[in-house]
């Protein structure tokens, strides 16, 4: 009954229920499909960590999980917002769901559009802005979907996709993380030939690397005697809280390729290095030259206080010994 419940569209369910015009008997009774879904994650949750608990039909992640997304994410403009609007509880939910059911590498599961549905909802709730999400481990349920996807070339153009497009940004740091566990399987899975992978062929990965590495930063001004270096302090938190983050990521994911001679080689890591070089590494060089510079300094420590001050400069710390680690590996 609840599967049936939360597998309608909202317009396919009844009306709420009418005290001028009572049911006749229980089964009448129309039950509201938010509070059904919770009812739903709880049993599942229950069933799985104790197994005990009511036994429910078995989800997949094709069609049921998809499903779920349609109905419950699929008014918003982007499931980034669906999910930073839609109470916690019911991202819990939708997550819990997702982390219980089942694989499927029948001919049902392959649903290019299912899949990317999939893959971005999930990335989307498990990174809301609210619950710091990003920092647990609810990133191994999307992750998840997007291994099992059994159409490799599937996942190739999905993944550059996400790296491609700015709408895609909030599952970009994800995806990376998904690009460099896609490489440790190839490498621990000899028979496999670079024709076979997308992601370790060096021309398709050159389309994902040119992706990756296109430097970004906060929207520095003009410089001011309010804005030393074009700093404000609105960049300086935007830096620490969201950009950092960021450039961590991409270092170590390059760290990663330089530091495996096998990806190295068949990667051809050596011909990217001027690619990285250029349009990541020197800019962000000089943007962390920038913040670190005496006045920026002092500008941030006068508007928002040493605390700020040390939040920030650790950050930049941090990437400046991931860039060092960086330049003695190549």
């Amino acid at each position: 009954m609840l599967q049936k419940i939360i597998f309608k569209g909202e317009s396919d369910l009844p009306p709420p229920l009418d005290f001028d015009n009572l049911p006749n008997s229980p089964d009448e009774i129309p039950l509201e499909r938010h509070g059904c879904i919770l009812l739903l994650a709880a049993r599942f949750v229950t069933a799985t960590l104790f197994g005990s608990g009511t036994q429910e039909q078995p989800l997949h992640l094709y069609p049921d999980i998809v499903n779920i997304l349609l109905n419950f994410l699929g008014d918003y403009a982007s499931p980034y917002t669906a999910a930073a609007e839609e109470p916690i509880a019911l991202i819990d939910s939708i997550l819990s769901l997702a982390a219980v059911a089942k694989t499927s590498t029948s001919e049902d599961a392959e649903d290019e559009e299912g899949f990317k549905t999939l893959v971005y909802g999930l990335t989307a709730c498990s990174r809301g802005p609210a619950q710091f999400k990003a920092f647990t481990r609810l990133g191994s349920i999307p992750a998840r979907a997007f291994h099992v996807y059994p159409d490799i070339q599937v996942r190739y153009n999905l993944m550059l996709e996400i790296l491609s497009e700015e709408e895609s940004d909030y599952a970009r740091l994800p995806a990376i993380q998904w690009l460099k566990e896609e490489l440790i399987s190839h490498s621990a899975n000899p028979a496999e030939t670079e024709t076979d992978n997308p992601f370790s062929d060096p021309e398709s990965f050159t389309f994902l690397f040119q992706s990756i590495y296109k430097f970004s930063s906060p929207a520095q001004t003009s410089t001011t005697s309010s804005a030393p270096e074009g700093i404000k302090p609105e960049v300086w938190m935007e830096f620490t809280q969201e950009i950092a983050p960021i450039y961590l990521e991409k270092l170590n994911f390059y760290y990663f390729l330089c530091k495996s001679s096998k990806l190295a080689e068949q990667l051809h890591i050596s011909t990217l290095q001027p690619i990285f070089d250029a349009r990541f590494l020197d800019p962000l060089k000089s943007f962390i030259s920038c913040l670190s510079s005496p006045a920026v300094l002092l500008h941030i420590e006068t508007e928002m206080g040493e605390a700020t001050v040390q939040m920030g400069m650790s950050a930049a710390e941090v990437v400046l010994q991931i860039i060092s680690d960086i330049e003695r590996a190549t």
